[in-house]
């Protein structure tokens, strides 16, 4: 029995001691990427007007001054910038599941994504399905930004991520999907001003 009780207090203890490493690990890797955004910045003279980092670790940054969206992660050392006539379009997918999605092109007529035709204004697309046992479980929520670019066509950002899944009411899981949807909307706004 002393050894059992033994046993499991060095595998609490090993576990405050993982959990405690990787907490600094996360800190010193969230501090690292701090200074590449801010290195970033000002290499680029970017005026930032409005910005968001998100699960992926990518940046979302508008530049109103110079009109143009970069898109930016500093761990795989990433970058790109587009006006907003040059981005098609905007898909918010929750698992795979298409909740909202929206072309920006001022061409009629225009195919979009695998064969959907594009429409003038988003539209609400789809639902996550129940569950067997009724609830409502989300994975992950993913924003894809589509480009009018041979070299990059389109951005997958994750926005949020969780393998056991959580519930779609959960507020930390509606915080990252709203943050997804208000760059859609922000960025069909800006190809709609950019239209008139």
């Amino acid at each position: 029995m002393a050894v059992f009780i033994a046993f499991f207090i060095i595998c609490v203890i090993g576990a405050f001691v993982l959990a405690g490493i990787l907490i600094i690990i996360g800190t010193i890797k969230g501090k690292r990427d701090d200074k590449r955004f801010d290195a970033f910045i000002e290499e680029q003279g970017i005026q930032i007007s409005k910005w968001d980092r998100f699960w992926s670790g990518h940046y979302i940054i508008y530049d109103e001054h110079e009109n143009l969206l970069w898109v930016y992660h500093p761990g795989k050392e990433m970058a790109m910038a587009a006006p907003p006539a040059d981005i098609l379009g905007c898909e918010l997918k929750i698992d795979e599941d298409t909740e909202y999605r929206t072309s920006l092109s001022s061409a009629a007529g225009r195919a979009i994504i695998g064969g959907v035709l594009a429409g003038g204004v988003g539209a609400v697309l789809g639902g996550v399905t129940a569950r067997k046992d009724g609830r409502q479980l989300a994975h992950r929520v993913d924003l894809t930004l589509y480009f009018n670019s041979s070299e990059i066509p389109y951005l997958n950002i994750n926005v949020y991520s969780d393998h056991e899944g959580v519930e779609l009411h959960n507020s930390l899981f509606r915080d990252y999907y709203n943050q997804g949807m208000h760059w859609c909307k922000f960025i069909e706004q800006l190809a709609e001003a950019e239209q008139n």
